[in-house]
């Protein structure tokens, strides 16, 4: 083994020095870095002054600092005088700092919140608007607000919304450089470039050289093993080629898994008021213990539950409690460049990722295990002015183990067209025209899309750029066409700038939008919940006409070069914020089988008989209240919020000298909600199950609280006599519902129906009540009034008996989907409570950034810092609410350079270990500390 290392340290020494002798070129000057920069030795250094026309090195590290980016505006241009909040990072850049996946590698970018949620998987945002809406499940802490790209592919998750980094295709090596452009930007790229856009650029070139291989590896207390490693190849002068592959297994501080704080959850004698941690063993043994009033007896009613189902044992939903992160990835590229205005570039590649992430389900448990296996090919070529993007992904994807219906076949297709028309020198006209499919198939029955659901999408924009002087003008529009919603939606922007020497000035607005994502249009799931707490049946429902969210965003930016050596940065921005939606329940009922209905009435007639009906009713009602079946409709509708959201970010870069550079970003932001209402999934369901079984009971035996029950009331006799002659009659309630399918059908999707709908079944039902010679009359009841063209009226006590309207009222409960097995009694819609304007949103940090230094006392020696702060955040989910405590965390590199090309190093990241939760219900995140490799040949 000693002689193989020695073998190979001295064969990079060795290839190392051939390479070392290559010369300097234009292009390779530009690629580097400021660090790179200031490791090479003076004759060299003077020869890239002379290489880039300028006067001095000082200029030189002004030219490198301020890099090209093309994200801004499409076209490649000056970091300094971008129109938009652009930031270019650079692969060298974050191998100066040590990262080695692109979650870390976005700390170092000004306006991004990142977020641990367990080794290795992050939660990202740029500016925030995370966790709105508020008090829901988990999923609506992901971003579901920023779009990230791979060589012009977007890369979003249209199933449940977001970027899932987990099920990334690509790794460290082979990134580039990275550009973000913060702030609305859809105009530019499409939906969901609400918060702004992460665009990876992966490295096909081998500038100079031949052959380049490029490795990373890295081994510590909390990474069993990172590695990546790239071969590239330069055929000839317009053709290269080359292949990357990588590898990543992170594990966690626990093999425990977090229960979410509930007073009713117990292990044995323990309680999880204040939640905790359980071994993934004992997860079956947890229960969840309730006591409920009877709505009509008033007596106390003590349940428990099973909290893992014992269809789908723990082993199931966590398989790998210890296991945080393990990524396998391959990918390829061809690259044409015929000419420098004529390229063509081909990516493929392959993803197999398992992941320990937080959950999009509301379970009780802060995290859930997921899995991805994906290919991708994308094609992308630039002909002079004309651009043409073509890609397809597909694959599966299990958003949760171990719960039904949550594995995915996605297919995705994306394709752009756009030419730039110059007129003169002044003025650029872009026209472009995108189209997006996207297809989410169920793996098995009853899955999410109950079959599979799918979105298209096609878009023509236009972008003027027009240059007068020292003044710039910019704008654009695009319009969406979209299946669901089917309608257009447009986006607009407009931006002014003007450069002043050193000195550079911009405003603009600009309108963004979201896409609709499948849970939020075409969710149709059923989740079976026999052994878990009510209630036992939900049904998710999506809603294509519910309207998208829309971001109006204003924003002031001024940039300053008071040296070459100094860059300063200032963002102030203003946005504003509508149709956040999310899944809400409609409304909750119970129901009695037909088999329990008819055993409730033999054993009342039975005790009717016996004359102890009052005592059949007192001692017997709460063991039927336990009976019930209960179902809840879940749908997702839009909110009548608006989010306002103001910030500021101040970032600069700061030559300090050869040997110490500064970099740092402050961003302090404030973010409230007007028209907000609190609104808890889990409470609405309780409230509307209340109200229904008070309603169910008094349906079913005629009771509402107030009558006296005793053994010789005329109450009883007719009760009775009348439950009998109902069962007797045999009503086909069967026969109607097929009768009034066409007016069922929103019934039938689990929709309620309006008070018109509800005449037309309510004259229906009486009229099969009157063919079934159903004419029992009993007293009159009040019956629910409804709209006809008048107005509203109530129905004629005198032209309808109670039994009728009962069997129209059963009917039209009727749930066909259980083939005629269920009867619905009563349901009651969830009210809203009053809304509050100014309502400070706490889940967005009000202040955050970083401080990072680089400092190399000699040129094989390279040490770099990296601070990141944080303030308090405070989450409010469906689960309760959770205090985030401020946070600062410092990760520190010390790299050793044996030859140019090679860099050994040790890295402690969280280096003072502040263990505690970065994300809400997450796994608390201690320091890692490494040994790492990187070799650039």
């Amino acid at each position: 083994m000693r002689n193989i290392i020695i073998t190979f340290l001295l064969s990079i020494f060795i290839i190392n020095n051939i390479y070392a002798q290559t010369e300097l070129t234009r292009e390779k000057v530009l690629s580097m870095t400021v660090e790179q920069l200031s490791d090479l030795p003076l004759e060299e250094l003077m020869q890239a002054v002379s290489l880039l026309g300028v006067s001095s090195v000082d200029e030189l590290f002004s030219i490198i600092m301020n890099k090209s980016v093309s994200a801004a505006s499409k076209k490649d241009e000056s970091a300094f005088t971008a129109p938009l909040s652009t930031t270019n990072l650079s692969r060298a850049e974050m191998q100066t700092y040590g990262v080695t996946t692109i979650e870390e590698a976005l700390r170092l970018i000004p306006g991004i919140i990142v977020q641990e949620k367990t080794n290795g998987n992050f939660d990202i945002h740029i500016r925030g608007l995370n966790n709105i809406p508020d008090n829901q499940m988990l999923l609506y802490t992901e971003n579901s607000n920023t779009l990230l790209m791979i060589d012009g592919r977007i890369c979003h998750n249209y199933a449940f919304g977001g970027i899932a980094f987990d099920m990334l295709p690509i790794s460290f090596s082979d990134i580039d450089h990275i550009e973000v452009v913060r702030g609305a930007t859809s105009v530019l790229y499409g939906t969901n470039a609400v918060q702004g856009v992460i665009n990876i650029i992966t490295k096909k070139s081998t500038d100079d050289k031949s052959f380049s291989i490029d490795v990373a590896a890295n081994i510590g207390n909390k990474v069993s093993g990172y590695g990546s490693a790239a071969l590239r190849k330069k055929f000839s002068d317009t053709f290269s080629a080359g292949f990357s592959v990588s590898m990543q297994n992170r594990e966690r501080n626990t093999s425990d898994v977090y229960i979410i704080p509930n007073a009713n959850i117990f292990l044995g004698n323990n309680n999880f008021a204040n939640g905790g941690y359980v071994s993934a063993n004992n997860l079956e043994d947890l229960e969840y213990r309730t006591t409920s009033l009877n709505a009509i007896t008033n007596e106390y009613i003590d349940e428990t539950y099973s909290i893992i189902e014992p269809a789908t044992p723990s082993k199931n939903m966590f398989s790998k409690p210890q296991k945080a992160l393990d990524t396998k990835m391959v990918n390829g590229f061809l690259a044409f460049n015929i000419s420098d205005d004529i390229n063509i570039n081909i990516t493929g590649g392959y993803q197999n990722s398992f992941s320990t992430c937080s959950p999009i389900s509301d379970d009780y448990f802060s995290i859930n295990q997921r899995t991805s296996k994906t290919a991708y090919g994308n094609i992308d070529a630039r002909l002079k002015l004309l651009h043409i993007n073509a890609n397809y992904s597909q694959g599966p994807q299990n958003y949760a183990l171990g719960v039904p219906g949550f594995k995915e076949k996605s297919q995705v297709f994306g394709g752009v067209i756009d030419y730039e028309i110059l007129i003169g020198q002044a003025l650029s006209i872009r026209p472009e025209v995108d189209y997006h499919y996207v297809r989410y198939e169920d793996y098995v029955e009853n899955g999410y899309f109950d079959g599979s659901a799918t979105i298209t999408d096609i878009a023509p924009s236009l972008s003027l750029d027009y240059k007068l002087d020292t003044w710039r003008f910019i704008s654009g529009f695009r319009s969406d066409k979209t299946n669901i919603p089917d309608k257009w939606n447009n986006s607009y922007q407009l931006v002014v700038s003007k450069q002043l020497n050193n000195h550079f000035l911009r405003a603009s607005y600009a309108r963004a939008m979201r896409s609709a994502n499948l849970t939020n249009t075409s969710a149709n799931y059923t989740w079976n919940r026999e052994n878990l707490p009510l209630p036992k049946v939900i049904n998710y429902i999506g809603n294509e006409d519910a309207r998208i969210m829309k971001i109006d965003n204003f924003e002031l930016g001024y940039r300053v070069r008071p040296s070459d050596a100094l860059l300063i940065d200032l963002e102030a921005f203003y946005s504003i914020s509508k149709d956040f939606g999310a899944l809400q329940s409609q409304s909750s009922m119970l129901y009695l089988t037909s088999a329990q209905m008819d055993n409730f009435v033999d054993d009342l007639t039975s005790a009717w008989a016996n004359g102890t009906v009052g005592n059949f009713i007192s001692n017997n009602l709460g063991a039927l209240n336990e009976k019930f079946g209960s179902k809840a409709i879940i749908q997702y509708q839009n909110l009548p919020y608006e989010i306002h959201q103001m910030g500021l970010t101040v970032s600069a870069d700061w030559i300090i000298s050869r040997k110490l550079i500064a970099k740092f970003n402050i961003n302090g932001q404030y973010t409230y909600i007007d028209n907000y209402y609190k609104y808890n999934q889990a409470e609405a369901i309780a409230s509307q199950l209340d109200q229904s079984r008070a309603k169910t009971l008094e349906s079913l035996i005629g009771y509402n609280g107030t009558t006296s029950i005793d053994n010789s009331s005329s109450f009883v006799n007719e009760f009775t006599n009348d439950l009998t002659s109902y069962r007797n009659a045999g009503f086909n309630y069967k026969q109607y519902a097929q009768d009034a399918i066409m007016l069922i059908e929103k019934l039938e999707s689990m929709q309620l129906v309006d008070d018109k709908d509800a005449a037309q079944l309510y004259k229906m039902a009486y009229e099969r009540a009157e063919l079934e010679g159903f004419n029992i009359l009993y007293g009159q009841p009040n019956v629910p009034k409804f709209q006809n063209e008048s107005g509203f009226a109530w129905f004629d006590p005198s032209t309808i008996t109670h039994n009728e309207y009962l069997a129209a009222y059963y009917a039209i409960k009727y749930d066909i989907r259980n083939d005629g097995k269920n009867y619905y009694f009563a349901t009651q819609s969830y009210k809203q409570s009053q809304t509050e304007n100014k309502h400070k949103h706490k889940a967005t940090p009000s202040f955050y950034g970083s401080v990072n230094f680089i400092y190399k006392p000699i040129n094989s020696v390279e040490t770099s810092l990296v601070c990141n702060f944080m303030s308090e955040r405070e989450y409010e989910t469906m689960y309760g609410t959770q205090m985030l405590d401020a946070r600062f965390t410092a990760d520190l590199k010390i790299g050793y350079h044996p030859t140019n090309s090679v860099e050994i190093y040790l890295r402690g990241k969280n280096l003072f270990n502040t263990n505690k939760q970065e994300f809400v219900y997450g796994d608390k995140i201690g320091g890692s500390y490494s040994i790492g490799m990187f070799i650039n040949l």
